[in-house]
């Protein structure tokens, strides 16, 4: 990806300043300018596929601005699009959140949150297409259980999607969220440290607010988190 981009970048700077004697043998070797054209749109196209493997095509903007109430403050920010191929939602997250993909031979995900901070983040991973319901239960108390500060929140608590859910009683605070989607099923961890638990109440809420199932363009559920933490 990066050597084709720096081909065609010194490509249009060498036809800035006229052709170089690569661009004569080219010819003196028979070809002519217009298969010499063409060979760069192909090299162009090439790039643009590369580029947009990483996206699929959705229905909403890259960027979107939102307003969160942290410490019962309007603030209002950029948000970006997180559209990944090989996830079956988008959502919005910060301008300035990292995003890192994870996979095994049983899960995909990504997770989520700002640059260098230990305990804010978001985990949100879905198993694979022929892991049978044992093998992601198995996977799924492994997860939860490697906490030993978790405790079984009361299904009361729980939005539609969610099967069950652990809450995170000690630092990192947070869950573990255990959820389906017809025939996904998935798990969001949520992790942030005491200073950051206003915030973070915010940004969580934007990601599963904004959540939209790609298939069906449906949301996550019909609950609306911002509206609960404004002042």
């Amino acid at each position: 990806m990066n050597v084709i981009k720096s081909i065609l970048a010194i490509t249009t700077f060498t036809t800035l300043l006229g052709c170089t004697p690569n661009d004569t043998n080219d010819l003196d070797n028979g070809d002519t300018e217009e298969e010499l054209q063409q060979e760069d749109e192909d090299i162009n196209e090439e790039t643009t596929d590369s580029d947009s493997a990483t996206d699929t095509k959705v229905d909403r903007p890259q960027t979107k601005e939102i307003t969160t109430y942290p410490e019962g403050m309007e603030q209002e920010d950029t948000y970006q699009l997180l559209n990944k191929a090989d996830l079956p939602f988008t959502t919005y997250i910060r301008e300035d959140w990292i995003k890192e993909q994870s996979e095994s031979d049983i899960i995909r995900g990504v997770q989520l949150g700002p640059d260098g901070f230990e305990y804010i983040s978001m985990d949100i991973v879905f198993f694979k297409e022929g892991v049978s319901d044992e093998e992601a239960m198995a996977y799924y108390e492994e997860i939860h259980t490697a906490y030993n500060n978790s405790e079984e929140a009361e299904t009361d608590d729980l939005p539609d999607w969610a099967l069950e859910r652990y809450k995170l009683s000690e630092e990192p605070y947070g869950s573990v969220t255990l959820g389906e989607y017809e025939d996904y099923f998935f798990y969001i961890v949520s992790e942030y440290d005491t200073e950051a638990a206003d915030g973070f109440a915010h940004l969580e809420a934007v990601i599963l607010d904004e959540w939209e199932w790609k298939e069906t363009g449906e949301p996550l559920d019909d609950e609306s988190r911002l509206d609960k933490l404004k002042p």
